[in-house]
């Protein structure tokens, strides 16, 4: 009786160790509620991607080429937009050129954006053809260490980063082609993630011959095609970006070029109405405000490092070219062409009237 009643205590410790043990459970991430794996999500794209869908574009379309003077602001269409109220003088008018002269310009504060995280997109060569066989071999993408690893986890995170994975970054094209086939490729339900659009094109230019102008025509229906399957089909998007390279001999700015025609397609997303819950005025959620829309408007004479006779033209190519993607940015979002290109017009034939009687400005 004196052994068994020493060896009771030492076995009910050990079988009490035993319980603790095992029913002691590692939380893991997916065990954390969804409100907080979405802000985990959140935080892991908080900053500014770009993810390249064409690496490998022309070099007058890569991003190092860009001149930033060339690109309408935001800021310049709050600050020139007409009043919606007319005066009280009955003689006076609200047309674009009034407004112009009594707006005063919004003074843009220095801002140092972070530096993005770059993401080349380099699509696997087709089975039984070599990525050697190309006259430009490229690495394959390495997703593991790319902003998209997250999604590779596994199939349950898959899912629910996958939404911040196209929402967040900008995804660039400088090619209507490759935009047609990220079109064409991804499920309806994947495009209307997509929040962010940069596209890059270089129009044809002028044809050396007769026969190379239905070149020309292909590569403007092209360019057309692009931007309408994109408007259709990106319904959630918030940010487009579009810069233009023109390359026409001469340089001719205005509302009937092709290039410009093209972009009319996203006029409905520019004036779009924000649904609102009636009686608070506030919008309703997932409401789409209407569309931000940046326009970058280059051509050869205003890329960087381009030879000038004079510096005083060199400045005013650069605001030429500003002036008319503001004012397409204007027709997209209602106004009429000629309101839209008043400033454009006083500032060539008033402000630089002394070169446009020496050189050829568009």
């Amino acid at each position: 009786m004196a052994n068994r009643s020493r060896k009771k205590p030492a076995q009910r410790t050990r079988n009490t160790k035993k319980k603790r043990i095992v029913g002691k459970k590692r939380l893991g991430f997916l065990d954390l509620p969804g409100e907080t794996r979405n802000e985990i999500y959140a935080y892991c794209f908080d900053e500014e991607i770009w993810v390249d869908m064409t690496p490998n574009a022309n070099h007058v379309l890569k991003q190092s080429k860009i001149q930033p003077g060339t690109w309408a602001s935001a800021a310049l269409y709050t600050a020139f937009r007409p009043a919606p109220d007319p005066p009280n003088n009955a003689d006076a008018t609200t047309d674009a050129s009034s407004t112009v002269a009594l707006t005063p310009m919004i003074k843009m504060l220095p801002y140092n954006r972070p530096k993005p995280h770059k993401l080349n997109y380099h699509p696997n060569p087709p089975r039984g053809r070599s990525s050697t066989n190309t006259t430009t071999p490229t690495r394959p993408t390495n997703w593991r260490t790319s902003a998209g690893a997250l999604v590779l986890t596994c199939r349950q995170i898959h899912a629910e980063a996958l939404p911040f994975f196209y929402a967040t970054p900008f995804f660039i094209f400088s090619a209507p082609n490759s935009l047609l086939k990220f079109l064409r490729l991804l499920p309806p339900a994947k495009l209307a993630l997509v929040r962010k659009l940069h596209v890059a094109h270089a129009t044809y230019g002028d044809p050396h011959a007769t026969a190379d102008a239905v070149w020309k025509a292909r590569s403007e229906r092209t360019w057309w095609r692009a931007m309408r399957e994109a408007s259709e089909k990106l319904v959630g998007l918030e940010v487009l970006r579009v810069r233009v390279v023109v390359n026409e001999r001469p340089l001719v700015f205005g509302m009937g070029e092709a290039w410009v025609s093209a972009l009319m397609v996203w006029a409905g997303a520019c004036r779009r109405e924000v649904d609102v819950v009636p009686g608070t005025g506030r919008p309703r959620v997932g409401a789409l405000a209407p569309l931000r829309v940046e326009v970058g408007v280059q051509s050869a004479w205003v890329m960087r490092k381009a030879w000038m006779p004079e510096e005083n033209l060199r400045g005013a190519l650069i605001e030429l070219h500003r002036l008319f993607a503001e004012a397409v940015r204007r027709v997209l979002f209602g106004w009429s062409e000629e309101d839209a290109m008043v400033e454009f017009n006083l500032t060539k034939f008033d402000k630089y009237k002394n070169l446009v009687r020496r050189y050829p400005l568009p």
